[in-house]
């Protein structure tokens, strides 16, 4: 009965597209790397839990994308559904530990796109600590780098 389930999960998984490679970023990219994946995570870090305000945060995305990605998260165990209304059906989505993991990830591409990809920010001001201290004319002394339960760094 295992070997039937193990057949079972790696159909689900080859249903998708994939790399095809023997690589742990390879395998990983598999099951976040499509478009708007790494953002649906990112807001489901951010506390956004219904769908609705998934979709509303997602500016762009369209309904049966949104839902495709988040029943392939539900499928790979990054994220749990939980319906809280029956009728009409709504459900809450919420990152499972595994997929909370994923924190480090989207704070290190956060912090790579503001030190490399910010647009007309000078590169004086390329990181979000250093910005904050030029805005609000603070001397860098005056920041404190606080980490909350996510590792996403936020300044006070």
């Amino acid at each position: 009965m295992r070997s039937e389930m193990n057949n079972t999960s790696e159909k689900k998984r080859t249903d998708y597209k994939t790399y095809g490679l023997d690589s742990p970023i390879a395998r990983t990219l598999d099951v976040v790397g499509d478009r708007w994946t790494l953002l649906i995570i990112r807001d489901l870090l951010d506390g956004h839990t219904k769908y609705q305000d998934l979709l509303d945060s997602l500016q762009g995305i369209s309904t049966n994308l949104l839902a495709e990605r988040l029943n392939r998260l539900v499928e790979e165990d990054i994220v749990t559904r939980a319906l809280y209304n029956e009728k009409p059906p709504r459900a809450e989505y919420h990152l499972t530990e595994q997929g909370q993991q994923l924190a480090a990830v989207v704070d290190a591409l956060f912090e790579w796109g503001v030190k490399y990809r910010s647009g007309d920010i000078s590169p004086k001001a390329r990181s979000m600590r250093d910005t904050l201290i030029r805005e609000l004319g603070l001397k860098p002394e005056d920041i404190r780098v606080v980490k909350p339960k996510r590792s996403r760094i936020r300044f006070v």
